[in-house]
């Protein structure tokens, strides 16, 4: 049997940064309505933490940004992901939470 530890270092470089940004982006949302972060606050606070993602790509899981084509490549692979599952997720936490 195999266990998650060695899955995830079998994993490529690509694969890796997809589910650390869709990790991020629960984890932001969940941020967002925990602290009650509404409007601009809350836009700011999750393009913050997608940031964060490039340096932990970097520096925690040591992806060479030439391994997945450079940095830019680094910055715009899985952001359109984040922001629809951050969007998505805080909405619906922020409706089920906040407005009942």
């Amino acid at each position: 049997m195999v266990s998650l530890a060695e899955k995830i270092r079998e994993m490529n470089a690509n694969d890796k940064m997809y589910y650390l940004k869709i990790t991020f982006a629960i984890i932001a949302s969940i941020l967002c309505v925990l602290f009650d972060l509404r409007g601009w606050r809350g836009g700011l606070f999750g393009l913050v933490i997608y940031g964060f993602t490039y340096y932990i790509t970097i520096y925690v899981l040591n992806i060479d940004p030439s391994e997945v084509g450079g940095r830019t490549k680094v910055i715009t692979s899985g952001l359109f992901s984040y922001l629809l599952i951050w969007v998505l997720v805080w909405t619906i936490l922020f409706d089920f939470i906040v407005l009942s």
